[in-house]
């Protein structure tokens, strides 16, 4: 099932020193298609924060954004707090799109685990 979630920060009137009163800004950005196993996860991250939903993907955006400069797909590192699941989770995706049954899977890492095994005999055969 793919879900959709909205994010909403709503007007809030911020008392000041002055008699006029400020207001931040309402916003809001919905994302559609998100799968699943990456709502579970960030369920999970909301449930272990103690917070909601809105205040997680607000405290995610502004650590990402605000954080540290963008780097490319090709110089990322995993963070070091990440759970195994998050790691996989961009392989679960492109496995579950292929179409690949699970025996599929299975049989292609057992063949190219084969013939690695393959060339590591050939080459400390000719040591």
């Amino acid at each position: 099932m793919i879900h959709s979630y909205q994010l909403s920060q709503t007007v809030k009137k911020v008392a000041t020193s002055e008699p006029s009163q400020q207001q931040k800004p309402d916003h809001t950005i919905e994302v559609t298609g998100i799968p699943d196993d990456l709502l579970k996860l960030l369920d999970e991250r909301v449930r272990q924060a103690g917070i909601d939903r809105t205040e997680y993907i607000l405290k995610l955006l502004q650590r990402d954004l605000l954080s540290t400069p963008p780097q490319s797909h090709r110089d990322a590192r995993p963070d070091a707090d990440m759970t195994l699941a998050e790691l996989l989770l961009p392989v679960h995706q492109q496995v579950k799109e292929s179409g690949i049954t699970e025996e599929e899977l299975d049989d292609l890492f057992e063949e190219i685990r084969e013939e690695v095994w393959q060339e590591l005999q050939q080459k400390s055969g000719a040591l």
